[in-house]
């Protein structure tokens, strides 16, 4: 049935317009805390800098970490609340059906606000006139939409724009929807997830119980996911475990817990679940090459099963003074390949 342009003008002039979004944040009294510090964090704030409202505080969970997000340093929801009796919040990601969760759990949050479309600085609201001037080819879109849910949804999207308020959209649905639980796409038993600045793997553990954990294969680009352990031979930890650290060369600083000529295990796990060990015996070295008339020392590596070792892969051997880095350059060097050599 084609819906005609008082149909359309009418179903875009509603009573009860949500206020603008800026106008209400200007309004308010409370802090505003920007929850997330990700790419979507950085666009809001940008939009907000942009009409001349500040940020209080920002809120990233299970932080630990000091690098600041445009001059504040995140800091976790207890301690927000701590030093904050009531506040406002703005989502600074894209998880929507979170906000409205949190403040059932923290009752210090007063309002949860909401942006969209405002990345790469789109922040110009559309006006009726705007809209009237190209609304035949509304109307046909609307016209050519599936299903009243599509049609619904591209006005809401344009009361938002009009509007500068995302209570639209969020009000849209009642039922819970998420990236994986949606009515846009099903999910298989054979998806491929690639999370691409995958943080602290949050979105992947969304992911592992949405699809009941039965999915081809994930694949992230986040190094924070990438851990060394350095244990007992009974397992138990022996205070060297290291993360955050990305594929290729990387040199890790044991601490003095390690005990001469015992063995040890090397356990190296990744995002995906993998863990690789392998067993070593530490001993120090002697630095002071001046007084060293030769040395040996004997190296055991047991290569993940599958890995096929092609020429070039090198094995790179660093000495480092106490209090001193490690040099740019390696002392020795074993190279795959290199005149013979196998590894």
């Amino acid at each position: 049935m084609h819906m005609t342009q008082y149909e359309f003008r009418k179903k875009l002039n509603v009573e009860n317009i949500c206020e603008d979004l800026i106008i209400r944040l200007k309004s308010e009294q409370l802090p505003l805390i920007m929850w997330g510090c990700g790419d979507v964090a950085d666009a809001v704030f940008k939009y907000l800098q942009y009409n001349n409202i500040n940020i209080s505080q920002v809120w990233v969970d299970n932080w630990s970490g000091k690098q600041k997000f445009h001059g504040l340093i995140p800091n976790s929801i207890e301690a927000i609340s701590k030093e904050f009796h009531e506040f406002n919040v703005i989502l600074g990601h894209s998880h929507y059906e979170k906000g409205k969760k949190i403040k059932e759990f923290y009752p210090q949050i007063k309002n949860v606000f909401y942006v969209f479309s405002v990345h790469y600085e789109q922040y110009k609201k559309i006006s009726y006139n705007e809209i009237e001037e190209v609304e035949e080819r509304f109307i046909q879109l609307y016209d050519c939409l599936a299903d009243n849910d599509s049609r619904e949804n591209l006005l809401v999207f344009l009361k938002t724009k009009l509007t500068g308020n995302a209570d639209y959209i969020i009000n849209r649905f009642s039922q819970e929807m998420s990236f994986f639980n949606n009515d846009v796409f099903t999910m298989t038993d054979h998806e491929v997830f690639l999370d691409i600045g995958a943080y602290n793997g949050d979105t992947i553990r969304e992911f592992i119980v949405e699809t009941d954990n039965k999915y081809e294969k994930i694949l992230n680009t986040d190094k924070g996911q990438n851990k060394l352990r350095i244990l007992n031979m009974n397992g138990t930890s022996t205070g060297n475990d290291f993360s955050n650290f990305g594929i290729g060369k990387t040199k890790f600083a044991l601490n003095g817990n390690l005990i001469e000529g015992e063995n040890y295990i090397a356990e190296v796990s990744n995002s995906k679940g993998e863990v690789y060990k392998t067993t070593f015996q530490y001993s120090t070295m002697k630095l002071d090459l001046s007084e060293i008339t030769g040395t040996t020392a004997k190296l055991d590596w047991e290569y993940p099963d599958n890995y096929l070792i092609t020429d070039g892969d090198a094995l790179s051997i660093y000495f480092k003074k106490d209090g001193s880095g490690y040099p740019a350059v390696p002392d020795a060097k074993i190279v795959h390949g290199f005149q013979g050599v196998d590894f």
